[in-house]
């Protein structure tokens, strides 16, 4: 945790930590991006980030596009409104 912002380090700026642990990030991500529920979606996306702040842009790119598959799939029906008559 970021003592200053209570943040973890990835979230505040600072992806140096995870970058050891990229490979067993992966590891968990890839096996759970196969899954279509909000914990899924939720780690594709952080990988995503994580990735995007060390630069790793193309790396990044299927992490985020399959987050939003995820969401768009699964969690966004819940969150709309049906139309009225």
């Amino acid at each position: 945790m970021d003592s200053c912002r209570g943040q973890p380090p990835e979230q505040a700026g600072y992806p140096a930590p995870l970058v050891a642990w990229q490979s067993h990030l992966r590891f968990v991500v890839d096996e759970a991006r196969q899954r279509e529920d909000e914990r899924a979606a939720l780690l594709c996306n952080e990988l995503g980030y994580h990735l995007r702040m060390i630069g790793d842009y193309s790396g990044a790119r299927p992490y985020y596009e399959r987050a939003l598959a995820i969401h768009e799939k699964v969690l966004a029906p819940s969150t709309r409104t049906p139309p009225s008559a």
